[in-house]
């Protein structure tokens, strides 16, 4: 029973079990090169399973990991939460006789652990998940009432709680929080938030029993029945929450566990980072003094202790419905106002209630309603920054893009939206493209993209998206020809390709740009200029075998660029290509990226790891930017170093 739990637990939850193609010579060398929808193979099993989110938003999986958050973090949090009940029985009781000054270290030790240690737990869940992370905080926890119930003297309370009663919570307030991340993205901040009111619920729950056994069984059994409960919820969530796939995890094993500082060099990152220190900072002079400060103006113990109570049940919903208006209104934006509530909560209630009662109540829901969201909103809104250059010249251009439902084409959809721009994509996948519209919009200052059903092979319907797009938005100033194929039907020798298979390749992978190209050229001259950027792929340059008509039209590609960059040029219109190398899009991880492959991969590439899409996506921003504006008839190789140039 125990070897068949341990063998659960070791195993990586994702969606759904893939199947991977077997590496044959006639597909191991091709997939990679696929752009993106394949309109052979939309109804397939495998593009059913890829037309999926990159974030599920939802289901069992999900909800599990939820739920185990939510009870790791009522039994890891559920300490920090009532750390003022601790501190106003060490005051009374075991330190009486220390000054506060020096009782203060202890809780200032423990409040640093728990925000220090996160520059290390981060790095490591990286690389390694969560599991090993949630069984050391559980060991920590264990370590933590075991002791407690013997601490006496002043270096014991800095040792047990200051330092590994900090480090405990540290790695219960990261982990959980982190691993909703693989699972939400568009309801993060509600996810986030329902796991995070667990910690309410526990900072309710821990004094109550504080009340009910300090002083009929005493400080050290009081530890361990808390301790107990800690243990149960904590076991709950080693078991719940889990890392959503098994390919992120085995392409990060090889990444450092050390922290990298250089993120800070963003100014975006910084200002978040100088920002959430500043909030926590005062966070923690409520949660922790609201008792004490009852104690010292009167107020019985019994009623004091429940101020911590009066302020955990307040900042239940302040943990969940901030999330729900963040999703809504902007993760930054519900936080800056629910810290101006914060501060209105100090300023014009506690400080001067003085020995009012009703005052000190009132103050203690209402900063913890306002503060609930320091601990659920400030993870999600920290990680919705990074975006990586900002190119002005960007905003407010109209971008169309075709197959942006899936891998390199969302990429690139994404990335524009972030800059402002109005884009348009067209795809046959329309279940991968509402997923897309339904991520960005959980992109805080991200445009909204338009997706418009379109089979490229279609003149017909690529002329009318065309057509529409210009109605719309009255210009095209950027062109991506994204959309491209290597599905089963082409991977076939040269002695069986039939006329028709042929026409059906070239018509996927190269009529559609020439023709797109010619729809939108009007626009373009008419306003003085534009960015055409057509896909190509490495694939002909190696040469891949199996894909004779696929390689052939890639390489035509850059023919085509080139005659089109000359013939343009003089209208101030910009023609460039773009040749991937091995990119591990979903579909290529579903499909192919078998350990050989990859291992094959490695071999050719100067760069030993994975090539992300969001990678050539960056690319067709700066193609797209006029900071490119005298790059033109170029092919632009994005391979790590597999063949390196054109």
């Amino acid at each position: 029973m125990i070897k068949k739990l341990v063998a659960w637990l070791r195993q990586d939850n994702d969606d759904q079990p893939r199947e991977k193609a077997p590496a044959t010579p006639s597909s191991t060398n091709n997939d990679l090169y696929d752009s993106t929808s394949d309109p052979e193979q939309a109804s397939d099993p495998v593009e059913v399973r890829q037309q999926k989110s990159q974030y599920p938003e939802g289901g069992l999986a999900a909800n599990l990991v939820v739920f185990g958050s939510f009870c790791s973090i009522m039994g890891g949090l559920g300490l920090m939460n009532s750390i003022g009940i601790y501190q106003s029985w060490i005051s009374s009781h075991q330190l009486r006789h220390v000054s506060e000054g020096q009782r203060a270290w202890i809780f200032g030790i423990y409040n640093f652990m728990v925000f220090f240690c996160g520059i290390q737990i981060g790095p490591v869940f990286d690389a390694h998940g969560p599991r090993w992370l949630m069984l050391s905080g559980l060991l920590l926890y264990v370590a933590t009432f075991v002791a407690l119930g013997f601490c006496s003297l002043y270096w014991h309370f800095i040792i047990v709680v200051g330092v590994v009663a900090g480090a405990a919570t540290s790695i219960i307030f990261v982990v959980p929080v982190a691993t909703i991340g693989q699972y939400f993205n568009v309801r993060r901040g509600a996810a986030t938030g329902l796991a995070m009111s667990g910690g309410s619920l526990g900072g309710v729950m821990f004094p109550l029993i504080f009340d009910a056994l300090g002083d009929r069984v005493g400080f050290a059994w009081t530890t361990r029945v808390i301790g107990l409960v800690t243990v149960v919820l904590l076991l709950v969530g080693c078991v719940m929450v889990r890392p959503r796939s098994k390919f992120r995890k085995q392409s990060q094993r090889d990444q450092s566990i050390l922290p990298d500082f250089k993120i800070l060099c963003s100014p975006a990152i910084f200002l978040v980072t100088a920002g959430v220190f500043f909030i926590e900072w005062g966070f923690f002079v409520g949660l922790e003094y609201v008792s004490s400060y009852a104690l010292a103006h009167g107020i019985g113990r019994r009623l004091s202790y429940l101020m911590v109570v009066f302020l955990n049940a307040g900042s239940f919903p302040g943990r969940w419905l901030p999330g729900i208006m963040a999703d809504k209104f902007g993760r930054m934006n519900t936080l800056l106002l629910t810290n101006v509530l914060c501060m209105i909560s100090m300023l014009a209630i506690w400080l001067p209630a003085g020995s009012n009662v009703g005052a000190i109540i009132t103050f203690a829901v209402v900063f913890g309603f306002a503060s609930g969201s320091n601990i659920s909103l400030v993870p999600s809104a920290s990680v919705s920054t990074e975006q990586g250059a900002i190119y002005p010249s960007l905003r407010g251009k109209t971008v169309l893009i075709t197959g942006g439902a899936e891998g390199i084409g969302a990429a690139a959809v994404e990335l524009f939206c972030r800059q402002g721009s109005n884009v348009v994509f067209l795809d046959i996948a329309e279940s991968s493209a509402n997923a897309v519209c339904d991520k960005i919009k959980g992109i805080e200052g991200a445009a909204q993209p338009t997706f418009m059903h379109c089979d490229a092979a279609d003149l017909d319907q690529l002329r009318a998206c065309a057509a529409k797009t210009l109605e719309q938005f009255g210009r095209v100033d950027v062109l991506i020809n994204n959309v491209g194929a290597a599905g089963p039907k082409t991977r076939v020798p040269t002695s069986e390709v039939t006329p028709e298979s042929f026409e059906a390749d070239v018509n996927v992978n190269l009529r559609h740009q020439f023709f797109l190209t010619q729809a939108v050229l009007p626009s373009m001259r008419e306003h003085g200029g534009g960015s055409i950027i057509n896909m190509g792929s490495i694939s002909w340059r190696l040469p891949a075998t199996g894909l004779p008509i696929y390689t052939t039209m890639k390489a035509a590609v850059m023919g085509m660029t080139r005659t089109h960059a000359r013939e343009f040029g003089e209208w101030g219109i910009r023609v460039n290509s773009i040749m991937p190398g091995a990119i591990a899009t979903q579909r290529q991880i579903d499909t192919v990226l078998t350990p050989e492959y990859e291992a094959e991969t490695m071999e050719g590439q100067c760069l030993k790891r994975r090539l992300l899409p969001a990678e050539v996506a960056r690319l067709m921003l700066f193609l797209a930017s006029d900071d490119s504006s005298a790059i033109t008839g170029g092919s632009h190789v994005v391979d790590g170093g597999w063949c390196g140039d054109t």
